[in-house]
């Protein structure tokens, strides 16, 4: 979020939890306003979390495309920034800084155990991990 423009509006992501608490949470330090599209089911303390950094949550049924799909819906009608969980450059080259701590932590490490969902947060870990220690 830190690459968005001074004119930034806002923004908007599409998340049942983790990316949704990231953004939630960026918003708030940085005086961004954010808007976080949830699935029905999503766990309360999740949901708690994201209201407690201040975010509006629209809530959408469980489908993950029905989120992606209302996300891109208020991004094009209030001019808000899309901030997708995963499969965006920035949003995995970011995660990957996760990686890069665990060896500045951890140099000896050799196995990682990542939580997968849409795939971005293992993506970027890995590629920051794999380019610094290849075995």
């Amino acid at each position: 979020m830190l690459q968005l423009e001074a004119d930034c509006l806002g923004v908007v992501a599409h998340s049942s939890g983790n990316h949704a608490r990231a953004i939630a949470y960026a918003g708030r330090l940085l005086g961004i306003p954010s808007t976080i599209v949830m699935p029905s089911n999503a766990p309360t303390v999740k949901r708690a979390a994201v209201e407690a950094d201040g975010a509006r949550i629209i809530t959408v049924g469980p489908d993950s495309e029905e989120r992606r799909e209302r996300a891109l819906k208020i991004s094009g009608a209030e001019g808000l920034v899309l901030v997708p969980p995963y499969d965006d450059p920035d949003v995995i080259a970011g995660q990957g800084t996760i990686g890069l701590e665990m060896l500045e932590q951890f140099p000896e490490l050799d196995t990682v155990i990542v939580p997968t969902s849409g795939g971005g947060l293992i993506g970027g870990i890995a590629i920051a991990i794999k380019s610094l220690k290849p075995k």
